[in-house]
C-alpha cells in the first residue's frame, strides 16, 4: 500500500507528545488561541523543520487567514475551543478533531477536567471529524482509554493523553494518506453529554497539585457526579 505526506494545517494547542512529524503529514501552518500561553516554549524547542506555531487574535480571524491557504489536505484540531465555522470546515476536504474525553457522554471544552471531578477510574480520548458547527459530535473515527493515575498529576495524565489521541490521530490520517476512508461512523450525542467549561480556578489548583489524589482530597466541594 502506497502513502502520499498529507499537507495539512493544525489548530491547537500544540504538543510534541502528538507524535505526528512522522511523515504521514507534512503541516504547512499551525495556529493556536491567544489565551495559549506555551507558543514561546514550542517554538523553542521545536524542531527547525517544524511549522512555527503562531496565534489568533481573533475567532474572525481564521476565516480570513484559512482563505488564503492552498493545497490542504487535512485540518487536524487538538485542545481548541473556538468553534470552527462553516466557511472554515467547507476549505478542507477532512477536518479531524481529538477530543480528549469520551465523546458519548463527555463533550466540552475541558473533558479531562471533568473526570476529574467525577472520579473517573478511565480517562478516555476520541478522534472524529468535523462536519458542522455543533461541538463534538461529528462522525466517529476510533477512541482509547487507559487506567486514571490519581497519584500523578495532572500534566502527567494529560501527557498520556496526548500520546494515546497522537497514535488514533495517525492512525486515521494513514488511512487518508493511502487514498482510504477513515472509517467514520454517524452517531447521536446523548442527552446531557455536553458538559459546561470546568472554571479556571478549578483548573489552576488542579494543575497546580501534587498528585490528582491530592488535588481530589482539599477539594471536595468541587466534585461532580456523573448525569
Amino acid at each position: 500500500m502506497s502513502y502520499r505526506a498529507l499537507n495539512a494545517a493544525f489548530f491547537g494547542s500544540f504538543s510534541t507528545s502528538y507524535n505526528l512529524t512522522n511523515g504521514v503529514v507534512k503541516f504547512q501552518h499551525a495556529y493556536c488561541e491567544p489565551s495559549f500561553e506555551g507558543v514561546e516554549v514550542f517554538n523553542s524547542i521545536r524542531h527547525p523543520s517544524s511549522v512555527v506555531l503562531q496565534k489568533f487574535n481573533s475567532p474572525s480571524e481564521m476565516l480570513d487567514v484559512v482563505s488564503n491557504w492552498s493545497d490542504i489536505d487535512v485540518l487536524v484540531v487538538a485542545g481548541f475551543s473556538y468553534r470552527l465555522p462553516m466557511e472554515v470546515i467547507q476549505r478542507f476536504k477532512w477536518v479531524i478533531n481529538m477530543h480528549p474525553g469520551d465523546l458519548y457522554t463527555n463533550r466540552g471544552a475541558t473533558p479531562l477536567a471533568t473526570d476529574i471531578l467525577q472520579q473517573n477510574p478511565f480517562f478516555m480520548t476520541s478522534v472524529h471529524l468535523i462536519d458542522s458547527e455543533r461541538l463534538d459530535s461529528g462522525p466517529f473515527i476510533s477512541s482509547a482509554r487507559f487506567a486514571a493515575r490519581y497519584d500523578q498529576t495532572y500534566l502527567d495524565n494529560q501527557t498520556r493523553l496526548d500520546n494515546l489521541g497522537g497514535l488514533l490521530l495517525v492512525e486515521a490520517l494513514s488511512r487518508i494518506s493511502s487514498g482510504s476512508d477513515p472509517g467514520a461512523s454517524h452517531w447521536t450525542p446523548l442527552p446531557g453529554s455536553y458538559q459546561p467549561r470546568v472554571p479556571v480556578e478549578t483548573m489552576m489548583r488542579m494543575v497546580s497539585a501534587k498528585s490528582l489524589n491530592d488535588f481530589l482530597a482539599e477539594n471536595q466541594d468541587l466534585l461532580l457526579h456523573p448525569a
